[in-house]
């Protein structure tokens, strides 16, 4: 869309995390969360607590922005606008997503434990849309939202690695964001100890990505 803007935060948490860190709001705010994406029919899956969603905190995807772990956070009176695409083959498939409900936040990726590689963390994205102003009151609860990741998270190469998550990484588990492009260690997160260790360990791959980063400029 033009004339958009855009914040965001990104951020490692587990189930455990997530549900002491949304439960303060739901206290505080009337809120659903809504799993976004194509569908086949017009019933949308929508959660009412966080603690109800119980895919939530695992993901099948090793990327961190995987439409399939996605959700959009609306208030509950709030009816969700759900958009009929007509398909080239014939039929019709159902989108719910940030167009229509222009004042939802959006984890555009939650991230989770992955499910088909061990001791593995995806990331996850949280987001506000302005077109291009923001809606105050999505603001408000955003502002209120990224309040509860800094209390209860450590922030580490740019990510807040909440406390669940930051004992997995600390006992030897790898947070990453993408998990195809092994040699591209810019998408893992470490602490600073862990980064040092790697780069003497792997010499090679951080001269290629340094050299990558050099043809970039």
């Amino acid at each position: 869309m033009n004339g958009t803007r855009h914040r965001s935060i990104r951020f490692f948490a587990t189930k455990k995390d997530l549900i002491e860190i949304l439960t303060p709001v739901e206290r505080e705010y009337s809120i659903s969360y809504v799993k976004t994406g194509m569908f086949d029919n017009k019933e949308c899956i929508r959660y009412y607590s966080i603690t109800d969603a119980e895919e939530i905190g695992y993901t099948n995807s090793g990327f961190w922005l995987s439409a399939g772990s996605s959700y959009m956070i609306l208030p509950q009176k709030q009816k969700v606008h759900i958009r009929e695409v007509p398909q080239r083959r014939g039929g019709i498939k159902y989108f719910i997503d940030i167009q229509g409900n222009e004042n939802g936040l959006v984890f555009g990726g939650i991230g989770g434990i992955y499910t088909k590689m061990p001791k593995t963390l995806i990331g996850g994205r949280f987001f506000i849309m302005g077109y291009p102003d923001f809606d105050e009151e999505a603001m408000e609860l955003y502002k209120t939202i990224c309040k509860h990741f800094r209390r209860n998270s450590k922030r580490v190469e740019g990510a807040y690695v909440a406390k669940d998550a930051l004992s997995l990484l600390k006992s030897g588990w790898r947070l990453t964001i993408n998990t195809e492009t092994p040699d591209f260690r810019y998408n893992d997160t470490m602490l600073p100890e862990q980064r040092e260790e790697d780069i003497k360990n792997n010499p090679e791959v951080y001269k290629r990505l340094e050299e990558l980063a050099n043809s970039l400029r």
